[in-house]
């Protein structure tokens, strides 16, 4: 159980898969380690961030490895964005803020103990403890795991969201036919479920759950090109040895000790995997919530509708900070938009405005929470350049295609102000570029970025989104 203090601060940061979360936190402790005021324009003008220290991670687990994700930035010839994460990692570190006024510091120091308040000491610098916990986009799809605590709510739960969509309507049909004929066995039924998931994957799907499959256990390493040949076969859906699907009622009706085994496995991957997982998630008082609105109009409105189910369940699931959670729990969320520079800078008000209505359903459900929405480039990879005919025009260097590294121009879409009500995965009016990141040659340099002074802000204050 977490002990509530002004000063600390443990912060979930999370989103969406491939939304950019190893590089939004590589970028953050950055420009937290070589603060320069020019830089990083926090509030209020003419703060000052002092004496940065590393601390021992304090969730136990692995330590968000900093110094190989930047070594991999500052490649001479050809850095790479970091491959995808599939741990949970921990990163503890501390520095002094300096620059409140006394107003600023008396407000932020406000102990609530049983809705009564306290006044500290009146000072106008202090040290400050964040704990950050990276957790990888993908578990969020295990959400519904964790808010069902047995196995038959869950899987109708989880087959009614699949068959409510066309798409992943057509990728179950072969599972739930095999599934309604007697005699069916468990290899089978779990070889014809990972391929649904295996074509799930491949529509740009974000709710693939057992998170397992999509993330690997052991050795299984993250979903690629093998998995595709083999329709998903040696992936996991569930633990090693105890592996399971969601079985329609009829069938658990009719195949009850197929049904008692799946249920009992369900139940260890919720209390070994899911359960601690989001418990500590709920432990965290900020939450940072990353999206690729880019990414999600590139992959269709499937896409989209994804994201906004995986947000609803996982508002379902948080803790507001009440005085009888004993200080614990969620206090502040920022939904934010990653990878803004893949927009023009004309569209930024149209991204914004996108990015509020994706927060709005969250917001409205829990009024307990205070909620800010900010547009963030953790590292710029592109520039946007002035047309004189409307069109939108970024310079970067392509990802894909380009080994010598050449940077070109690209028209890119107009970002819309609302999200259409229907598109399809990879639709040209809704396409933007995959370009490299920007080289870090210099070690003792923070990468160029947009917007993460706000982010820095909104860990600091006492309750952004609501003062």
């Amino acid at each position: 159980m977490s002990q509530w203090s002004p000063w600390k601060r443990k912060i979930a940061v999370t989103g969406l898969s491939g939304a950019g979360k190893t590089v939004f936190l590589l970028s953050l402790l950055q420009h937290i380690e070589l603060f320069r005021p020019d830089r990083l324009r926090i509030s209020p003008p003419g703060a000052e961030l002092r004496g940065f220290k590393e601390l021992p991670p304090s969730g136990g687990g692995a330590s968000f490895p900093r110094k190989a994700l930047r070594a991999r930035l500052m490649e001479e010839n050809a850095p790479m964005w970091p491959e995808k994460t599939r741990d949970v990692h921990h990163y503890s570190c501390s520095f002094r803020y300096t620059g409140w006024t006394v107003w600023e510091k008396l407000k932020r120091s406000l102990i609530r103990i049983g809705g009564l308040l306290t006044l500290p000491g009146i000072g106008l610098s202090e040290t400050v403890d964040l704990d950050f916990l990276d957790f990888p986009g993908e578990r969020l799809a295990d959400v519904d795991i964790a808010r069902y605590g047995d196995y038959a709510s869950w899987a109708d739960q989880i087959l009614e969201h699949w068959t409510s969509y066309s798409r992943t309507r057509e990728r179950l049909a072969g599972y739930l036919d095999l599934v309604a004929r007697d005699g069916a066995d468990e290899e089978a039924i779990l070889d014809a479920y990972k391929n649904a998931l295996t074509g799930m994957l491949l529509d740009k799907n974000q709710i693939i759950t057992p998170s397992t499959f999509s993330l690997g256990v052991e050795d299984g390493g993250v979903f690629g090109k093998p998995d595709v040949l083999d329709r998903g076969r040696r992936r996991l859906a569930g633990l090693a040895g105890e592996e399971f699907s969601p079985l329609p009622r009829e069938c658990r009706g009719a195949r009850p000790d197929l049904a008692d085994a799946f249920a009992q496995r369900y139940r260890h991957y919720r209390e070994q995997v899911v359960l601690p997982l989001f418990d500590s998630f709920s432990e965290c008082d900020r939450i940072i919530l990353l999206l690729d609105i880019p990414g999600i109009l590139s992959g269709g409105v499937g896409r989209l509708n994804d994201a906004g189910d995986l947000i609803d369940n996982l508002a379902s699931v948080l803790r507001p900070s009440k005085w009888h959670n004993f200080f614990s729990g969620v206090e502040n969320i920022a939904f934010v938009a990653a990878k803004c520079d893949l927009v023009h800078n004309l569209d930024h008000d149209n991204l914004m405005s996108l990015l509020e209505d994706i927060m709005r359903p969250a917001r409205n459900r829990l009024p307990d929470i205070g909620f800010t929405p900010v547009i963030v480039s953790a590292w710029v990879s592109s520039r946007s350049l002035a047309s004189g005919d409307g069109r939108r025009i970024l310079e970067g260097v392509p990802l894909r295609g380009n080994p010598e590294m050449a940077a070109r121009t690209f028209v890119v879409p107009e970002l819309p102000s609302e999200w259409p009500a229907d598109w399809a995965a990879e639709d040209p009016a809704y396409s933007y570029p995959r370009l490299a990141p920007g080289r870090l040659a210099n070690r003792w340099q923070a990468p160029a970025h947009f917007g993460m002074e706000k982010i820095l802000d909104f860990i600091l204050s006492a309750r952004p989104g609501t003062d």
